[in-house]
């Protein structure tokens, strides 16, 4: 009699639903070829206009060039990241490097 194993179909599934994850996914999404992380946004239409907001952890408005050519919203970034000597070795995970990106909305 062959004895079946019972972890390997919840072990499947497992990483059947970490690929579905929406984390996995926002990865994917948000990531530009240089590697690094592009600002997620949201919009918001109201009666007369349209609100923008982006999620960019220790950026300052400083750190924004916004333009508007005709219907074409452009908001990008050149900003230069400064890393003290010893601080990138404490990190187990960085996520966080927006140091240029250049997002349109149209």
């Amino acid at each position: 009699m062959k004895k079946e194993n019972t972890l390997s179909p919840s072990f499947s599934r497992f990483f059947d639903d970490f690929f579905k994850n929406e984390l996995y996914e926002w990865g994917h999404n948000h990531s530009s070829a240089t590697g690094t992380t592009i600002p997620a946004v949201n919009i918001k239409k109201t009666n007369d206009h349209f609100e923008v907001e982006m999620a960019a952890p220790g950026m300052e408005k400083k750190d924004f060039k916004i333009e508007l050519n005709g219907n074409r919203l452009s908001i990008s970034s050149e900003r230069e990241v400064l890393i003290n000597e010893g601080e990138e070795r404490n990190y187990v995970k960085r996520e966080f490097s927006y140091q240029s990106f250049d997002r349109s909305f149209t």
